[in-house]
C-alpha cells in the first residue's frame, strides 16, 4: 500500500527531530554515566530514522512498539574515586545546568513524535512506534531532570559542609553527599543503558 503522500511532512518532521537529539549535550558527575547517557541519546536518534522510513513506507521498524527495557542491563564501569577525591575536595562534578536544558531538549522532541503520531497523516500501524519512541524520550528526559536536581542539591549541601567546617569537613558528612551522587549516577546510567537496547 502506498504511503498517504501528506505523510511525508510527517516523516520530514521526525527528520527534523534527530538533528536536535544528537545535539544534546550532557555532563554528569563520572564518565561512564554520561557515555551511557549520551549513548541511549544517539539510539533514539537511530530509531527515529527507523521511523522515519516507515512513514515514508521505506521500510517496516526493526523493533517492536511493546519493546521491554531488560531486568538486568550491563552498566560501564564507574570510577567512583576520582569522585570521591573530588567531594572531599569540596567540589560535586557535572553540570546540573547542562542536565536540565538536556531534559527539556528531550521532553520538546517526545512532544513533538506525539503530535506526529497522533496525526490522521500516520497511518495506524505506524502510530504505536511513535508512540513508544515519545514515552522512551520522556523517561530519559525526566531522569535527567531529577539527576539535575540531585547535583544541585549535592552541591549546596557540600558548600554548606565546607562552611561549617573550615579546618577540613567531617569524613561522613562528605560520604554521605559521595553515597547519595554514587547512587543518581548508577540509577540513570541503568536507566540510560536500558533505553532501546540493541
Amino acid at each position: 500500500m502506498d504511503p498517504v503522500p501528506s505523510a511525508h511532512a510527517e516523516a520530514a518532521a521526525v527528520a527534523g527531530l534527530v538533528p536536535r537529539l544528537l545535539d544534546t549535550y550532557v555532563e554528569t558527575a563520572e564518565q561512564a554515566c554520561e557515555e551511557a547517557v549520551t549513548s541511549a541519546i544517539e539510539r533514539c536518534a537511530d530509531r527515529l530514522l527507523v521511523w522515519h522510513d516507515d512513514l515514508v513506507g521505506v521500510r517496516a521498524p526493526e523493533f517492536p512498539a511493546e519493546q521491554v527495557t531488560p531486568t538486568r542491563p550491563v552498566l560501564p564501569a564507574h570510577k567512583s574515586v576520582a569522585l570521591a577525591e573530588s567531594i572531599r575536595a569540596g567540589e560535586v562534578p557535572g553540570s546540573p545546568h547542562s542536565l536540565e536544558l538536556a531534559g527539556g531538549e528531550l521532553l520538546h522532541v517526545s512532544g513533538r513524535l506525539r503530535e506526529i503520531a497522533a496525526s490522521p497523516a500516520v497511518r495506524d500501524r505506524c502510530r504505536p512506534c511513535g508512540v513508544h519512541l515519545a514515552d522512551t524520550v520522556e523517561r530519559l528526559a525526566h531522569g535527567l531532570r531529577e539527576h539535575a536536581d540531585v547535583l544541585r542539591e549535592s552541591a549546596r549541601d557540600l558548600d554548606r559542609i565546607h562552611r561549617q567546617h573550615p579546618e577540613g569537613p567531617d569524613e561522613l558528612d562528605t560520604g554521605q553527599v559521595l553515597g547519595r551522587v554514587v547512587r543518581a549516577e548508577h540509577a540513570l546510567g541503568r536507566l540510560a543503558v536500558g533505553t532501546l537496547p540493541q
